[in-house]
This record gives C-alpha cells, sequence and structure tokens, in this order.
C-alpha cells in the first residue's frame, strides 16, 4: 500500500500560512530547549523559498531554503511532525526541494543538520564536513551535497 505525501505549498513570509509553520518550527525546534522562536530575529525567512507539506488540508511538515551564492542555497528548517515520521515524508520533502532548488539553476546544497540525523542525510548524499558545533543547546553539522 503506497502511503500518501503531503501536497507541498509554497508559503510567503507574513502569512497566515508562515505562522502555522513558525508554530510547527517553535514545536520541534525552540520549546524542547525551553526557547520561543518569536524571540529570536526571524527575518532572513524573508530571503527564504519556503513550503508546508500538508495532508488533509493540515500542516504536517515544512522545509525552506536559501539561496547563499550563485551555485549554493542552504536546505532549512526541515520538520516532519511526529503522528506523519516513519512513511518516507523527510525523504519525501528533500526530494521535492532538490528538485525545486536545481530548477532555479544551484548545482550545490548545504545544510546544518542535527547530528541525531546526520545519518538521514548521509543516506539521501551528504556528506559532513567541518566540526560539530552547538547551535541552541543541540549539536550539529554541516553538510553538503552537489545536484
Amino acid at each position: 500500500m503506497k502511503k500518501e505525501m503531503p501536497e507541498m505549498r509554497k508559503v510567503e513570509y507574513g502569512s497566515p500560512e508562515y505562522e502555522e509553520i513558525m508554530d510547527l518550527r517553535n514545536e520541534y525546534f525552540r520549546k524542547p530547549q525551553g526557547m520561543d522562536i518569536r524571540n529570536e530575529d526571524n527575518s532572513i525567512d524573508e530571503k527564504s523559498v519556503m513550503y508546508g507539506g500538508y495532508l488533509d488540508g493540515k500542516l504536517m511538515s515544512c522545509i525552506f531554503y536559501l539561496p547563499k551564492d550563485e551555485n549554493t542555497a542552504q536546505v532549512k528548517a526541515v520538520i516532519v511532525d511526529e503522528k506523519y515520521q516513519g512513511i518516507g515524508a523527510g525523504k519525501y520533502l528533500m526530494d521535492f526541494i532538490e528538485e525545486k532548488i536545481k530548477s532555479e539553476g544551484f548545482n550545490h546544497i548545504i545544510l546544518h543538520g542535527r547530528t541525531k540525523v546526520e545519518g538521514f542525510y548521509e543516506k539521501l548524499g551528504y556528506k559532513s564536513y567541518g566540526e560539530v558545533d552547538i547551535y541552541n543547546t543541540i549539536p550539529h553539522i554541516w553538510m553538503e551535497k552537489d545536484i
């Protein structure tokens, strides 16, 4: 049986959908550390290309990319709500965003991922570089991939 994958919708900065994504990001990336994403400067999001993944009209995932230079884009804010994890949605999001990035003329992707999901990105062809660093109390590693 094929599992249903999310409908990917482009999200505009400042829109109601963006606020919904901010709630999802806050739930997974900040609240566990006792932080609130809305207390941070999120203005970089205005330069990002953002997508929300929806199933049955409900937000269940998000993924962004930020152009860094003429060749490189940075993947950011990769989240799949835990209720939908384990069905291949993470790989689906990454395949989706890699195609979007490639279609915009970029040929190199970087990301700053949590070390606990480094193996997931390695399976998708990403290679780690640099040293592990701490971002918002969580160990992260820089990774890259040519597309």
